[in-house]
């Protein structure tokens, strides 16, 4: 990329240079990369290949309506109003129960978002229904049914039917006519968003700009090449050779995609690793794709090389105590390293947070290692989506006095209401005197199967501490409850702050215990956030933020106009994938990051440390 950008440097010193990747991370590497290596990088611009293939289809066709009504999350409603009216379908029917029909339209919506963007074909044929083309077999003949239906019924709603199987079909019409101003050159970094479809798209645009595809990969061209085998105009792999199995999922495709292009032309910059030692024998094994048939041909290797470090920890704090002190040797050991040089990857970060915080934040100063974990969300997301996540149990509990205390405890919890941590001690001392066990009262008792009756529950624990209040005595009777303790009237407060907060569960719990229709459940957040976070200004952008997730999701389902009540616990489902799928990974420059593997792929750390690295942790498969 450098090397381009030397030799070709745009006439207009404001033309962009544009960059088509999904990793921002990696994008903030390159911009340091290039501006040490060619003296400034003024004007890059990321853009994620999603973002780019729209943008383009708008202004090849200027005159279509583009709402995104094919997303995943629109889908799956539609899914559900269609097999709420028909029974053509032996795995679903009208009368199973709604949780199984959420789960079978929320899979058969992610299985059709992945049939428009890597099977345009299929989806196109299945419109015009040419199923005999596709030779279908007659066990999924009922997909083809079911996509026909959503089509038809997103024309029942008058809503558009261009999604991107069509539109791709139209564009690959167009674009040989259609003039439109294209960037002066374009680099594309391989990435698992770039589908066969996408890298289609951008083959038919290259004949109007230059297209950079940098890609990386762990051994040479040649030999890459020659351990293909053609058959059938099909090119696999040699099943053999674990190490090119290694590479199959994505450097396959884009490998046998380009040997179709007529005009193009390859670059290689494989380097080897001089320094002898262990890791690099083993990066020079793969460059070479050397594999030793005979197991006891062995490399020799220095005692002291600690290229490669494997250690064997007891527990997850324990990792990271050895993890610290090794970082410590290494800035003893070499000066040179600095913390922006080194990164620490885990598939299971949460898990180890609480971890890094204790051990990291030493008191020595000359100890003191700076670091970022790089979580999905902030802090503050976190925090509330934590609660939010609490308050949508509520219909689900028993209202055991552990729950409450531990809801109680929570810092955002207890300002809100006012609640200091020497009264929540206050508070145990009373919930124990009252003897409040479970039970908001014998109504809520008598939902859960349990004898109708008031006793052990919050309220009329809390009017036995009002009795106490009035009579000012222990075990006296007034109105057939029993005072419990001796309270004093700087206390008072107390209990009213305490009734507060149980009214506001109480008034929740029945919000959530029964089904409603979409529409009701869509301001449910920002009432959530008046009720336990009114009085925190400071989290109002991570509360908006989540409200805006939040409603979008309603509105996709108001979309489908899907028309049956849904309980709570299918939206809290659904909300946790779309908070999932949301993400603001950050990374900080200058200190050590804690972060997921995908985060860092191609930046060259000196050196990278892997935490979490057994059979469990490591995901095996990937849905």
């Amino acid at each position: 990329m450098c090397e381009i950008i030397k030799e070709k440097p745009f006439i207009n010193i404001f033309e962009r240079e544009i960059i088509i990747n999904d990793n921002e991370t990696l994008f903030q590497y390159l911009n340091i990369f290039v501006a040490n290596n060619t003296g400034v990088s003024a004007d890059f611009k990321l853009i994620h290949p999603n973002v780019f293939i729209w943008k383009l289809f708008k202004k090849i066709l200027p005159n279509i309506r583009f709402n995104n009504i094919f997303s995943r999350s629109i889908i799956t409603w539609k899914i559900m109003k269609i097999i709420e009216e028909n029974d053509f379908i032996e795995l679903i029917q009208k009368k199973d129960k709604i949780t199984k029909k959420f789960n079978f339209s929320f899979l058969m919506a992610h299985l059709y978002e992945q049939y428009i963007l890597y099977q345009p074909n299929w989806i196109n044929t299945w419109e015009k229904n040419q199923k005999k083309i596709l030779k279908i077999n007659k066990d999924d003949e009922w997909q083809v049914k079911l996509w026909i239906k959503i089509i038809h019924y997103t024309e029942q709603l008058q809503q558009s039917r261009w999604h991107f199987s069509n539109l791709f079909k139209k564009f690959k019409i167009l674009i040989k006519t259609t003039k439109i101003k294209f960037p002066k050159r374009i680099f594309i970094i391989s990435s698992s968003h770039l589908n066969p479809t996408y890298m289609e798209v951008f083959k038919r645009i290259s004949i109007y700009t230059d297209i950079y595809f940098l890609s990386v990969n762990a051994c040479k061209k040649e030999i890459f090449y020659d351990n293909f085998i053609e058959e059938k105009k099909n090119c696999v792999f040699q099943k053999n050779n674990s190490l090119i199995n290694l590479w199959e999922k994505y450097e396959k495709f884009y490998f046998l995609f380009f040997k179709t292009f007529k005009k193009i032309k390859f670059n290689y910059f494989f380097q080897k690793n001089n320094k002898k030692n262990l890791l690099n024998i083993i990066k020079n094994d793969m460059l070479n794709l050397k594999k030793n048939k005979n197991i006891l041909d062995k490399k020799r290797f220095v005692p002291k090389d600690d290229s490669i470090s494997i250690n064997i920890c007891y527990n997850k704090k324990h990792e990271i105590e050895v993890l610290y002190q090794k970082l410590l040797t290494f800035f003893k050991n070499n000066p040179k390293i600095k913390a922006g040089d080194i990164v620490v990857t885990s598939f299971s970060l949460n898990t180890y947070i609480t971890y890094i915080n204790s051990i990291f934040k030493s008191k020595n100063k000359k100890e003191i290692i700076p670091f970022y974990i790089s979580k999905k969300h902030s802090d503050t997301i976190e925090k509330v989506l934590f609660i939010f996540n609490k308050i949508l149990d509520l219909s689900n509990i028993r209202f055991n006095n552990e729950e409450i205390l531990d809801l109680i405890e929570i810092q955002d919890i207890r300002d809100n209401f006012n609640i200091s941590e020497e009264e929540i001690n206050i508070l145990h001392e009373w919930i124990k005197k009252a003897n409040i066990r479970w039970g908001l009262d014998k109504k809520q008792k008598k939902n859960l199967i349990s004898p109708k009756n008031n006793q052990n529950t919050w309220f009329y624990g809390i009017k036995k501490l009002l009795v106490s209040y009035a009579i000012n005595e222990e075990e006296k009777i007034w109105n057939n409850i029993l005072s419990v303790t001796s309270i004093n009237t700087s206390r008072t407060e107390l209990i009213g702050k305490l009734m507060n907060l149980i009214e506001i569960l109480d008034k929740w719990r029945k919000k959530l215990l029964f089904s409603k229709k979409i529409k009701s459940w869509r301001s449910l957040f920002i009432c959530f956030a008046n009720d336990f976070f009114y009085k925190n200004k400071k989290i109002r952008d991570g509360i908006n933020t989540i409200n805006k997730n939040w409603i979008k999701m309603i509105d996709d389902a108001l979309i489908s106009n899907y028309e049956k009540k849904i309980p709570i616990s299918i939206l809290k489902k659904k909300f946790s994938y779309v908070m999932n799928y949301f993400s603001r990974k950050k990374f900080l420059p200058g200190v050590i990051n804690f972060c997921h593997p995908s985060l860092i792929c191609y930046i060259p750390f000196k050196i990278k440390c892997i935490i979490g690295a057994d059979h469990q942790e490591i995901p095996k498969k990937k849905f």
